[in-house]
């Protein structure tokens, strides 16, 4: 029987292998926000400082200096709680190591993500799977559910709160159960100083590291904080009188910090805001007993936002059978609209360069639609566009440019923009590297690679003769192609798989 070990290579060190007494259990990679501090090395460090400060200046400035080594006290003192952190998995549990192999977190929950920038990891300490009923005018929906206990801990295996806290995750039909709970995860990890928290009737708002709740549990979902603002959605209600569900009812928006209703709450899913985008899904269509009525018909105002204009609301009687009218939009942190979308393609978060990856939808893929790229206008990225001849006979100069792609490419399969460059899948085991303006980059007669991952901490990992390895922005091998498998890059490690 052929075995397989998950190895944790150094980054930094061309492959170099980390022992550690977990070497065998599954390691995750994951795009690491924080670094180890020495606490130890932090107070030498003033110390030197110090000395040499109080021999090279009057007796005067000593108060300055004083301020001054106060404030960096403060500085390392608050960096003690950033730590590089990579999951780990024994026995099916999951828990932490350091970037040199040694466990801080022992391997003890069914899921936890990385240390964040709060200095702690949230973890889900165990799960129920059950079936729930949500009553409503509109009738019964059952639906199975995943009870789960969960918490915080730091890099010294303790827990933020004493109590743990409990919430709930829906499970949709055919879903991956792991990626579930790592959403979760991911969504209820501290970011801006708050977190998502639900109460006993599970409707949703958000704590502060101290546990206490800043903005009130009111929303029947919530999202992680990014960019001072955050995705919540209004709970269902009926309007009993005009027997019709209420305006924003089950609608979603943003708010900030401080819990403000920042957007119109108009969208039936909204995406979590990344660069000052998000992706939005209007629908104008609302149901009755009788059939339904279409609440009115899109209007985009001079300030980009949009409304429904209620005057041309119409009422259509039917036999029960709903129809939806929705489109896609492109909209800023305020819920502006910047651009309507096509509807054959779903769409990914924007990068840190600006560039979010279009992905086939349902219809567009029995249509044939490829992947394609969008900036910041919504606009489609196209091979070549604006470039300028000058500019054209530069590029023409470098060395790794290869060319650009045909402007009728059908891409097959696309990852997310990052240090300049995407992979894009061309045909069967045929991936190359383009930069925004569609363009092959990569070595002379090397620049096709069997499969190839997104650029992470300044490295890509690609397949080269049925093997996987890491190349640096220069398109160097930094660790050769020599691994079954393996994943992005960490801040220092990598996880890969060998036979």
């Amino acid at each position: 029987m052929e075995t397989r070990d998950d190895i944790m290579v150094s980054t930094h060190m061309r492959g170099a292998v980390i022992p550690t007494s977990v070497s065998k259990g599954f390691l995750r990679a994951c795009t690491l926000r924080s670094v180890a501090y020495s606490s130890t090395y932090s107070f030498k460090l003033i110390s030197f400082i110090m000395k040499q400060l109080i021999e090279s200046l009057c007796i005067k400035n000593l108060f300055a200096i004083f301020f001054t080594l106060l404030l960096l006290l403060a500085s390392c003192t608050q960096r003690n709680k950033f730590q590089d952190s990579y999951v780990i998995e024994v026995d099916g549990k999951k828990g932490l190591i350091d970037s040199l192999g040694n466990v801080i977190v022992e391997p003890r929950f069914v899921e936890i993500t990385p240390i964040m920038r709060n200095g702690y990891a949230t973890v889900i300490i165990d799960t129920i799977m059950t079936h729930r009923c949500d009553s409503t005018i509109l009738g019964n929906t059952y639906y199975e559910v995943i009870k789960v206990k969960y918490g915080y801990v730091n890099g010294s295996d303790k827990f933020l709160f004493q109590e743990p806290s409990f919430s709930e995750i829906k499970v949709p039909a055919e879903s991956n159960i792991d990626y579930l709970l790592l959403d979760f995860c991911e969504n209820h990890s501290f970011s801006n100083g708050l977190a998502v928290v639900e109460n006993k009737t599970f409707l949703c708002g958000y704590r502060n590291l101290k546990g206490d709740t800043i903005i009130p549990c009111i929303y029947s979902d919530a999202k992680i904080f990014a960019e001072n603002r955050a995705v919540v959605q209004k709970p269902f209600s009926w309007d009993s009188i005009k027997n019709r569900v209420n305006p924003g009812s089950n609608k979603y928006g943003f708010i900030d910090n401080n819990g403000k209703e920042v957007s119109k709450f108009n969208f039936i899913s909204l995406n979590t805001l990344r660069r000052n985008r998000s992706i939005g899904v209007i629908g104008y269509t609302s149901y009755n007993d009788d059939g339904y009525e279409i609440e009115g018909d899109l209007e985009k105002n001079a300030d980009g936002s949009i409304t429904i204009d209620k005057s041309k609301r119409r009422k259509i009687e039917g036999d029960g059978s709903p129809e939806f009218g929705w489109s896609i939009y492109l909209v800023d942190e305020n819920s502006n609209i910047i651009k309507q979308l096509s509807m054959l393609q779903s769409y990914s978060n924007f990068s840190d360069d600006d560039i979010a990856v279009a992905i086939p939808a349902l219809l567009g893929n029995f249509l044939g639609i490829g992947f394609d790229f969008i900036d910041k206008n919504g606009n489609n990225l196209k091979p070549l566009a604006g470039l300028s001849n000058a500019q054209l006979d530069s590029l023409s100069q470098l060395d790794l440019v290869r060319a650009a792609l045909p402007q009728d490419i059908n891409i097959l399969d696309a990852t997310r923009f990052t240090n300049g460059f995407a992979a894009v899948k061309l045909g069967d085991e045929a991936w190359v590297f383009v930069d925004k303006h569609l363009i092959v980059y990569g070595k002379e007669g090397e620049e096709v690679f069997q499969d190839a991952g997104p650029f992470s901490n300044g490295i890509a990992a690609v397949k080269k003769n049925s093997q996987w390895g890491y190349i640096d922005d220069k398109f160097d091998f930094v660790i050769p192609c020599q691994y079954d498998s393996c994943c992005q890059a960490g801040r220092n490690l990598s996880k890969v798989y060998q036979s």
